[in-house]
């Protein structure tokens, strides 16, 4: 009886501290627009796309000069530099790779985001023939290996940190996630352990969309291709993830994952006219942080 009388007061404090705080949770997307997105209508219709995903921050692929003026349409602030859009405040600048927000409960977020380089591609190689010896070779040899290298060694620094991390990015490559053994059905018997994805696995980061869809058989999230102008594609397409979201599992937990694109075939957000030849992923991460945040400072 001793220990219930010891013990109440602190569930009374905690259940107590879990009514006055808040659940922060940050929408973030990662869209290759493609060529500035006015390839396949106006500029206007790359904005409906990222109003509709309802996105906080977002990590743009091929902004080409149209960064700040989506900025404008969207009423977000901007980093050219690395090519994201965010709704919140940007406190810092980090070289040409990332940027630092703040919430609106004061919480800090590192956002870092990239565009791999796009040739050779390694499902191409092993459509037309080549071995997966042969595509790995050609894998090294795209720049892709180490540019996801160079990318992590900068932001090493920013991990000894209790700061969130998320990084968004077209990575022109598939993951090692999805071309397994048991979905080797779906990538014509093979089974690739494709190099960037391990890399970003070695640093401690979580690819987003496969930690809330861990079937790789049964939700495939493919971004590459809705074709273009959709639904025109190629009858010797190969249909891929190479679009992601990765988050630093310290201080984020995942609570959703979608697609934008443009049919209900193929995405859980529709958009029409679709303006790109990439859908969008867009994921709803938890800071973990703020749970507490409010209520303790």
């Amino acid at each position: 009886m001793k220990f219930k009388f010891v013990f109440l007061p602190m569930l009374l404090f905690v259940l107590n501290v879990c009514n006055t705080c808040v659940a922060e949770e940050l929408r973030v997307m990662s869209y290759n627009i493609l060529r500035g997105g006015t390839q396949h209508g106006p500029l206007s219709w790359t904005v409906d796309v990222i109003r509709k995903s309802r996105a906080d921050i977002v990590g743009i692929q091929e902004a080409d000069q149209n960064l700040v003026q989506l900025a404008k349409e969207l009423g977000f602030w901007y980093h050219e530099g690395s090519s994201i859009l965010s709704r919140y405040p940007i406190t810092q600048y980090i070289k040409d790779i990332g940027i630092k927000v703040q919430t609106p409960a004061k919480q800090s977020v590192y956002v870092f985001n990239t565009h791999l380089s796009a040739f050779p591609y390694g499902p191409y190689d092993l459509r037309d023939g080549k071995t997966v010896e042969e595509a790995m070779e050609n894998e090294n040899k795209s720049g892709r290996t180490s540019q996801i290298s160079n990318l992590l060694k900068q932001i090493q620094f920013f991990m000894s940190f209790k700061t969130p991390i998320i990084v968004t990015g077209d990575f022109n490559s598939p993951s090692h996630l999805d071309w397994t053994y048991r979905n080797r059905a779906a990538h014509s018997g093979f089974e690739v352990p494709w190099p960037t994805s391990s890399l970003m696995k070695d640093f401690g980061f979580l690819d987003s969309y496969r930690v809330f869809f861990p079937d790789e058989t049964q939700k495939p999230g493919l971004t590459w291709t809705p074709g273009f102008p959709p639904p025109n594609v190629d009858p010797k397409e190969v249909h891929d993830r190479i679009d992601y979201i990765y988050y630093y599992p310290n201080t984020l937990h995942i609570l959703n994952a979608e697609i934008a694109g443009e049919s209900k075939t193929n995405a859980d957000i529709v958009v029409t006219p679709w303006p790109s030849d990439h859908r969008a992923v867009i994921v709803t991460l938890q800071l973990i942080e703020s749970l507490f945040h409010n209520s303790i400072e």
